[in-house]
């Protein structure tokens, strides 16, 4: 152009080298914002927000993945599946049930649904407090079943309610309204029989207890005059207060049955909570956390098992960082039986066929350090652990010199 404009060859080189020169720094920033621009929408495609670019550089260099389980790896849309009493029948509630079993499983879940931190919401509340309406997607009676005829089938299937809170005490709720008929039903008994105290869930003592009155409506659960303790949580952690040591060789053995029980639903990727209460004076105060006692044994009610499937994006996700030399690892409170058989569908490898527990943890932590490293190394699957232990498996990571990341959705997450 310049050479055109009648400048000299040596003029329109300078020109050019100038313009050139002075078009690089003076270009660069639009042509890098919007190079930025581009890619910030192609990751939030993949639902990746960036709100720091450092960040995006740290998981570029990612070679250890530490992971929850449950709503990270899981779906996080739990069901209960299978009610496991000693003596009796197992109850599965994917299949038809009689209006004896709906009756018997009623009384086994109160307290799983009296020692429950979750709300159910009914008709116009539910319409005005939830942020999404919900109905009952268990199996509706047949209607050619005489039987059955009977139950309030029209209310199961066309009355809305909504159950807030923890997805482990939703689905606890969800099924009580489906085995009552109605929501109405399943809200009036928790109205009638209100909490007068309660011990917190912990992930330590991993239980939860609840104190209430004794009314009429739990008569077919326990008998007697004044209050009732109900307790939910890890089998080992409630079979402790329901078979304290020393015990008898009848307990033992009984105490032998419900573990088995547990271990064969966690085997199947369940996760297992167990239900137990004790009837107690009118004059009890419950405390700050229950001590296992011969003289104040538990009752067992039933075990729960809620199956909660693996996300089939996860088993690709896992896949795909295998296969870039990533190693995955998941960390879960859940029992070990259930974490295993979990990371196996989800292909994590490790050097054991079992989980390695929190408890086994601490044991090889007071060996040495470089022991519990190298537990912490060669294992792929660690169950019934603490936020303490999270925290404590990605120190191990990170002084072993892997750039390692922890996700999950759980303030037990948080210190990780």
């Amino acid at each position: 152009i310049a050479m055109a404009r009648g400048y000299s060859v040596d003029e329109s080189l300078n020109i050019a080298i100038g313009v050139a020169v002075a078009a690089i720094p003076e270009g660069l920033p639009s042509c890098i914002t919007v190079t930025f621009a581009i890619g910030v929408n192609v990751m939030a495609g993949s639902n990746a927000i960036v709100k720091s670019l450092p960040a995006v550089e740290t998981l570029g260099s990612v070679s250890v993945i530490c992971s929850d389980k449950t709503g990270t790896l899981t779906e996080n849309k739990m069901a209960v599946q299978r009610i496991v009493r000693l003596g009796a029948p197992e109850i599965d509630t994917t299949q038809h049930m009689s209006p004896t079993s709906s009756a018997e499983a009623t009384v086994c879940l109160l307290p799983g649904l009296l020692c429950n931190d979750a709300t159910l919401l009914v008709g116009a509340d539910a319409a005005a407090k939830a942020p999404s309406k919900k109905t009952s997607n268990i199996r509706t009676p047949d209607a050619t079943d005489i039987e059955l005829a009977a139950l309030p089938r029209d209310t199961i299937s066309k009355t809305e309610f909504t159950v807030n809170g923890d997805p482990t005490e939703r689905c606890i709720l969800d099924l009580a309204v489906t085995l009552m008929g109605a929501p109405q039903a399943t809200k009036q008994l928790l109205n009638a029989n209100p909490r007068l105290a309660e011990i917190p869930f912990d992930s330590a003592t991993k239980y939860m207890a609840t104190l209430h009155a004794l009314t009429p409506d739990l008569s077919q659960l326990a008998n007697g005059d004044g209050k009732i303790v109900m307790v939910k949580g890890a089998p080992e952690a409630v079979l402790a207060f329901c078979y304290p040591s020393p015990t008898s060789p009848e307990s033992t053995s009984e105490k032998a049955s419900w573990l088995e029980k547990a271990e064969g639903l966690a085997g199947q990727g369940m996760r297992v909570l167990a239900l137990a209460y004790r009837v107690v004076p009118a004059s009890y105060v419950l405390g700050d956390a229950l001590i296992p006692s011969a003289a104040e044994r538990f009752q067992v009610s039933c075990l729960v098992g809620i199956i909660d499937p693996p996300r089939a994006a996860a088993i690709t996700a896992v896949a795909v960082a295998q296969s870039a030399g990533i190693v995955v690892k998941m960390i879960t409170g859940d029992h070990p039986v259930t974490a295993q058989a979990v990371g196996s569908v989800l292909g994590l490898k490790g050097t054991r066929r079992s989980a390695v527990t929190g408890a086994e943890l601490d044991e090889v932590m007071l060996r040495s350090m470089d022991d519990f490293d190298r537990v912490v190394l060669l294992n792929d699957v660690f169950a019934r652990t603490t936020p303490e232990h999270k925290l404590r498996i990605v120190e191990s990571l990170r002084r072993q010199g892997f750039v390692c990341s922890m996700t999950g959705d759980g303030v037990n997450d948080a210190p990780a």
